[in-house]
């Protein structure tokens, strides 16, 4: 337990028939930013509320820093930090006020209250408005604010529901900053989102959902690095049936999928083993096919193809259906 922060064994939460979280089997080492992905409904929420102790699960195990996650779990909560999706502020308090009454639900902290409230107040970059009512802060000030006050307890892991959804560009790179210092100071930070590119900007390690399931696990760079894949965005105009079965009897292209997309254009993934002959091969078949190209483009596997597969893998396994209904619990 001294290499995994968060560990649970086929934690699985039922409300009545609905499914929401199912045989979920995580581990997430100490010291890493893992991001905790998947759509919305995913079943990131329901796990996360398990994790700190807000729901019980209805079968399984789960221990954050080496105690047991639960209702009675003091003794972790005393290492942990929380960020709930929707955080709620006290408006007419200062952000130090605010992190000052915060800080004095924490007696077990060895430093003095000022000083971690000044520290927070640096790491999450809002000191000069420290001294501003809440009321005027922007959404990323007031997620960076949200962040600031789950590390007023000192913790050696956080669990972040969604810091930055609902944020700007700006915002949302503030939010990442400040994860990526927390790791420098060797803190665990678990948090889910539905923002792909942000987590292969700092996350380096990634835990997948897909309706209550867990789907895959591993470091970001071993994601990425799959057996030298490469990943082809094609798009054309025109109707793609024949283009989609000839190129997936090719040796070479190991997936093809197809996106939705308006206006009579076609847009195509495929997963390739040769990028080399999928650039000289691929745009003839195009043309064979009589379909106008629009855009070829030939790159490193993204997080976000690597994803999609995943999906792709659990939709053929199990209905639709049941991941809808659980999505209305988490």
């Amino acid at each position: 337990m001294a290499e995994t922060a968060i560990i649970t064994r086929a934690l699985t939460k039922r409300y009545g028939r609905v499914l929401a979280a199912d045989q979920v089997d995580l581990e997430v080492p100490v010291g890493a930013v893992c991001g905790f992905i998947g759509p919305n409904g995913a079943g990131k929420t329901t796990v996360i509320k398990m994790l700190v102790g807000l729901t019980p699960p209805t079968s399984g195990q789960a221990e954050v820093l080496g105690q047991p996650a639960g209702p009675g779990m003091l003794g972790a909560l005393s290492s942990l930090g929380y960020l709930s999706q929707d955080p709620r502020f006290y408006e007419w308090m200062t952000g130090r006020e605010f992190l000052r009454y915060t800080g004095s639900l924490y007696p077990w902290a060895e430093r003095p209250l000022t000083a971690r409230v000044g520290d927070a107040l640096e790491l999450a970059g809002i000191s000069d408005a420290a001294d501003r009512r809440v009321a005027s802060y922007s959404g990323g000030m007031r997620q960076r604010l949200g962040v600031a006050q789950a590390l007023m307890g000192e913790p050696r892991a956080l669990i972040l529901d969604e810091p930055a959804a609902s944020l700007d560009p700006l915002g949302r790179r503030d939010v990442i900053a400040m994860m990526g210092r927390l790791r420098n100071l060797g803190v665990t930070v678990f948090y889910s989102t539905h923002i792909l590119e942000d987590v292969e900007r700092v996350a380096d390690h990634v835990c997948m959902m897909r309706a209550g399931r867990l789907v895959r696990q591993a470091r970001l760079r071993d994601l990425l690095q799959q057996e030298g894949s490469a990943a082809v965005q094609v798009e054309v105009h025109g109707d793609a049936v024949e283009l989609i079965r000839r190129a997936g009897t090719l040796d070479f292209v190991e997936r093809v999928q197809q996106d939705p997309s308006p206006d009579g254009v076609a847009r195509l993934w495929l997963s390739v083993n040769d990028p080399q002959r999928a650039r000289s091969e691929l745009p003839r078949l195009i043309v064979e096919c009589g379909l106008e190209l629009q855009l070829f483009r030939v790159g490193a596997a993204s997080l976000e193809r690597v994803f999609l597969e995943a999906l792709a893998g659990e939709i053929d396994r199990q209905p639709v259906a049941a991941g809808a209904e659980a999505d209305r619990w988490s």
